[in-house]
């Protein structure tokens, strides 16, 4: 192991290619290690190209309840507030059920 760097004591351009050393130390071995990653996943079959999913399009739900004014709600989630507001009126939710 070196010795103790005093980062204070050093100039700015001494702290530039310190910098400048380490960032490049850094991408080394990150680089070895992707290429260690590469090899493992070609060995379990896989192909390192492919990390990174995509984002899953979500499915769009059939509408089971419509207001009077054509407000819709799946049914799935927090009521809506015009389904809660009829609901407190009086009426029932089947009334808003839509027919299948």
């Amino acid at each position: 192991m070196h010795a103790p760097l005093y980062l204070s004591r050093l100039s700015e351009d001494e702290l530039l290619a310190l910098r400048s050393s380490v960032q490049a130390a850094l991408e080394k071995k990150r680089t070895a290690y992707e290429a260690a990653l590469t090899l493992i996943e070609r060995s379990l079959g896989g192909s390192p190209g492919r990390r990174k999913r995509g984002v899953k399009k979500g499915t769009k739900l059939s509408i089971k309840f419509r207001g009077p004014n054509g407000e819709q709600w799946t049914g799935r989630g927090l009521r809506p507030r015009w389904l809660t507001l009829l609901i407190k009126k009086g009426r029932k939710l089947e009334d808003f059920a839509v027919k299948a």
